[in-house]
């Protein structure tokens, strides 16, 4: 029946012959059997029980040969071979899986019935099989769950997210997802958290191409909290830096999240996609890419917008890269609360690329205009090119208030052809 065997014994319709050799083959994903026989004509029937009841004799093959028992194999059309795309991690554990590469994440160990499945082994088999999607059920009887809370402490570095593939928190019970627009406090809640115990290592790196993480929070690796390589990688409904209630700092000791890897999306245009990336001791994000989108972010505060909340270095430094899109009209980001002295940190600092725009961000402020600067500048741009400040649209402007130095500073001998527009400053 899938969950053991009935009690009663079964008889299968006669096939008119003596039998040779009986063959049972179990439907994948269902409680179906099929039951081949090989006659002593060396005829080839097949019997199909589905879960309740034996169908008719259907004969397959009706030559017959010298050998009596010719080995034969039946196989499902479109399922054998073909393990499932998703799997679902049922344990806060560390253990590694028992085979990777067969598609299916099992350590061995049981939960329940069910074979044991933990995030390490659902990596692994995503990296080695046809794994795509990675989802999260996790029982309130596992020894690492409190209050709503799932813990999942790894005791060595996990390896790449090397494939495309979505690891997905918001599938375990307890998430809510945010419903504030940008620029406001932070409602929703996460319920998967990977907490590095001070793990020499980043808590999770993105290599694959595609790969979508959400709905988790990360904190005290003692490296980077995420760092992507891969391209087109999406982070969003994710804490960095903070506890589950994203009002206490649990540090990663590098940056919050790294950005190497072109065309990546933090946070999104929706309530739900927005990040919070504070606490670390490292700059928040630091993003050194082609075509990096920043979107609903808050970077500096904690989830109420209303307390500091800081990154150790700038909230975000925009390096050598090229075309990023921090903020949009409706998906601004809040850049504040950077003020640690020791790293004379600005809001925004962009040591060099090119073609950025920033738009409808508030930088030193929150929501409700509260004094929450940055320790130095609002934004720095020093020998960069082409960055759009602002625009002349209704929703363009970003507000510069209540930081330790400017509002707006552009400096170095290469800094040419940038635009500031439309902008609130010192208001």
């Amino acid at each position: 029946s899938g969950s053991g065997w009935d009690a009663t014994e079964q008889s299968a319709p006669s096939i008119g012959a003596q039998p040779n050799s009986q063959m049972l083959f179990p439907e994948p994903g269902s409680d179906g059997i099929m039951l081949a026989v090989n006659d002593d004509s060396n005829h080839i029937h097949y019997l199909y029980w589905n879960g309740s009841s034996w169908g008719a004799d259907n004969e397959l093959e009706t030559s017959s040969g010298d050998d009596k028992n010719q080995p034969f194999l039946f196989l499902w059309e479109g399922v054998a071979g073909s393990p499932p795309a998703t799997v679902t991690v049922n344990s806060t554990g560390d253990a590694i899986d028992n085979n990777i590469g067969d598609g299916l994440c099992d350590t061995g160990g049981t939960i329940g019935v069910d074979p044991e499945c933990t995030l390490r082994a659902a990596i692994q088999e995503a990296n080695a099989s046809v794994v795509d999607t990675v989802e999260f059920a996790i029982p309130v009887g596992d020894p690492n769950h409190s209050g709503g809370v799932w813990t999942i402490t790894p005791g060595s570095a996990f390896d790449p997210l090397s494939t495309t593939l979505t690891l997905d928190g918001t599938t375990q019970a307890g998430y809510a997802a945010n419903t504030n627009a940008a620029t406001a406090a932070l409602n929703g809640t996460n319920a998967i958290v990977i907490d590095g115990g001070g793990l020499t290592s980043d808590g999770l790196t993105i290599s694959g191409d595609d790969v979508v993480v959400e709905g988790l929070v990360v904190n005290d690796f003692d490296g980077d909290g995420i760092r992507i390589t891969g391209a087109r990688a999406t982070v969003t409904a994710i804490y960095v830096g903070t506890d589950v209630t994203g009002t206490v700092a649990q540090p990663n000791t590098g940056d919050g999240i790294v950005v190497i890897g072109n065309d990546a999306t933090i946070g999104g245009l929706t309530a739900a996609d927005r990040v919070l990336v504070s606490g670390n001791d490292g700059q928040g994000l630091e993003i050194t890419a082609t075509g990096t989108a920043v979107y609903g972010a808050v970077i500096g505060l904690d989830a109420t917008t209303a307390t500091d909340l800081p990154n150790g270095r700038n909230g975000i430094r925009l390096n050598n890269g090229t075309d990023a899109i921090i903020g949009a009209p409706g998906a601004g980001n809040i850049v504040s609360g950077n003020n640690l002295a020791a790293a004379t940190a600005d809001g925004i600092y962009i040591p060099g690329g090119s073609g950025h725009t920033l738009q409808a961000n508030l930088v030193g402020t929150n929501d409700a205009g509260a004094d929450l600067g940055n320790y130095s500048a609002g934004i720095a741009i020093n020998g960069s090119t082409g960055v759009q400040v602002g625009g002349s649209g209704p929703g363009d402007g970003n507000v510069f208030s209540g930081n330790g130095s400017t509002g707006v500073t552009i400096t170095g001998a290469g800094a040419s052809g940038n635009s500031v527009l439309g902008n609130f400053i010192g208001t």
